[in-house]
């Protein structure tokens, strides 16, 4: 019973660590879009 327990806790973890990976990676990824389009924009403006 509890090796059950303790591998669905495990399990848990694991899981709510990746979706917080996947999350940290996809804000990541939209941060790097929003400040290459400010530069382009900056870049645009200046010339």
């Amino acid at each position: 019973m509890t090796y059950a327990l303790a591998l669905y806790l495990v399990g848990a973890i694991a899981r709510s660590l990746l979706h917080f990976g996947l999350h940290l990676y996809n804000l990541r990824k939209s941060y790097v879009m929003v400040i290459s389009r400010i530069y382009i924009k900056l870049t645009h403006g200046k010339t």
